[in-house]
């Protein structure tokens, strides 16, 4: 999948940047995205952001130069269950989701939390 999304009042901006915000590499599951977590938090390399976004969950990264990287999973085992969740008022009132605590949210998932359970997103 490759994602384009508009920034509202960036027309007039000038930056010295070449345009990219961040990109996105995805993982097939909560499980390889949370043992990736895993094995850079041990190397030392933390999040600066992590967001359950209601139909993914994400970890930002930034290396020293600035640049941005998304770990990524669908917050969804089947494609229409993700399609859908665009239809929904908890997406349609907030789309860009909510702040997580990467620790506890892992946590809970590791301990048995049903996965419908971490992934919804208040309205």
């Amino acid at each position: 999948m490759f994602g384009v999304f508009e920034i509202d009042n960036t027309a007039d901006k000038i930056t010295n940047d070449p345009g990219l915000h961040h990109f996105q590499l995805a993982h097939g599951s909560f499980d390889e995205l949370f043992d990736r977590y895993d094995k850079l938090r041990a190397s030392g390399v933390t999040p600066m952001q992590t967001w359950n976004h209601g139909v993914m969950t994400s970890f930002y990264y930034e290396d020293p130069d600035g640049n941005q990287a998304e770990l990524t999973c669908v917050n969804f085992d089947r494609e229409e269950d993700f399609h859908a969740y665009f239809e929904t008022e908890a997406y349609k009132k907030n789309i860009s989701g909510i702040e997580i605590d990467a620790d506890d949210y892992i946590a809970r998932y590791r301990s048995g939390t049903p996965r419908e359970e971490l992934v919804i997103v208040p309205a």
